[in-house]
């Protein structure tokens, strides 16, 4: 069977068209789902120990609203460079020591990201 160089390359820009978002969902974590660059993982009933311990690295909005963090682990932002805003809003957060990881990634935002 022939198939032309022509064809061929329309095969292959459609499969590119859809990788970023193949890529994503295969990055999603199991408790979460992921969309477009967002990954919602709202409203799950996660505790800091249950929280997925990496997201997808094109990841633009991250939605942890309304869970039981009390903390983020050490590093869990550091390999989201494209990460825009963060929904945190709705958990029991300590004033602790354990909150200093997420303090320091917010002060070395270099643009300003949107933090609820």
């Amino acid at each position: 069977m022939f198939v032309s160089s022509h064809t061929l390359n329309l095969c292959l820009s459609c499969f590119l068209c859809f990788l970023p978002e193949f890529q994503i969902n295969l990055w999603c974590p199991e408790v979460c789902s992921c969309a477009a660059g967002v990954v919602d993982c709202s409203k799950r009933g996660l505790t800091t120990a249950s929280l997925p311990s990496s997201f997808p690295p094109h990841t633009t909005a991250l939605q942890l609203n309304d869970n039981h963090l009390t903390a983020l682990p050490h590093g869990l932002l550091d390999s989201l460079p494209a990460l825009r805003r963060a929904a945190l809003h709705g958990n029991p957060w300590s004033c602790d020591c354990g909150i200093l990881y997420l303090r320091g990634w917010l002060l070395k935002q270099s643009s300003p990201a949107s933090i609820q």
